[in-house]
């Protein structure tokens, strides 16, 4: 797919590839995490093991999309992921504007960088410090045992099941998953705001697209307080 310009290659690779993940990301956390805090209402009868099965799907479309979000760039095709949108705007950095610059200032100094290296940045320091920010900070296969840990749940139980024990292998929780899904969050909304003048959110928890995902949830508990309203034996 070709581009005409630098800012909008990566305004795609973000709204079509890393913010769409980060958003079925969490619609599949906030569901599992409104299952499991509602799933022993309803110990006991026919909706157990549906809702069981459904948190199962769930927490394998979580670790898939979570995956995505760090998917290395290769030499035989293009992925859109962090790791590619971030060496992306590395070899462009000289050529790249920052558009919303104040408010990409904040944003870093949200996340620690020193305030004394944000003021009044030039625009190549600035695209330095993103680069370096994202750069050291960047969970890998190699730096993250969560990443680690999904990855493996990808290859060898969800991509393609393989006769192997994995009960030996790195392990983590949807806590640290959320996390992952956290940065990511973060690097979207600085990179959108920087070179493409998108605003997603708020660094931090705040992401617009999270809100909607959570609706979703607020759904399913009414779901749950119907179904705990009756007697399900009434019905089968």
């Amino acid at each position: 797919m070709s581009f005409d310009s630098p800012k909008e290659k990566i305004d795609y690779f973000l709204q079509k590839g890393i913010v769409l993940d980060i958003y079925l990301s969490r619609l599949a956390y906030s569901l599992i995490m409104t299952i499991g805090k509602n799933g022993q209402k309803l110990d006991g009868t026919p909706f157990q093991l549906f809702f069981r099965d459904i948190q199962t799907l769930l927490s394998d479309h979580l670790i898939v999309h979570i995956t995505k979000l760090f998917e290395k760039p290769n030499g035989r095709y293009e992925i859109v992921s962090v790791p590619s949108v971030l060496q992306y705007i590395k070899e462009y950095s000289s050529t790249l504007e920052i558009i919303e610059k104040p408010l990409v200032c904040i944003q870093l100094k949200s996340l620690g960088v020193p305030d004394a290296i944000l003021s009044n940045p030039s625009t190549e320091l600035l695209n330095k410090i993103i680069v370096d920010y994202f750069d050291s900070t960047l969970p890998l296969i190699e730096n993250s045992i969560d990443l680690q840990a999904l990855r493996i749940l990808r290859n060898k139980r969800i991509a393609h099941k393989e006769a192997i024990d994995i009960s030996s292998r790195p392990i983590t929780t949807f806590k640290n998953a959320f996390e992952l899904i956290k940065f990511a969050q973060n690097f979207a909304i600085i990179v959108g705001a920087a070179y493409t003048s998108t605003i997603y959110g708020q660094i931090g928890d705040f992401f617009y697209l999270g809100e909607d995902a959570e609706r979703a949830s607020n759904s399913l508990e009414k779901i749950f307080a119907q179904l705990t309203k009756v007697d399900p034996t009434n019905h089968f």
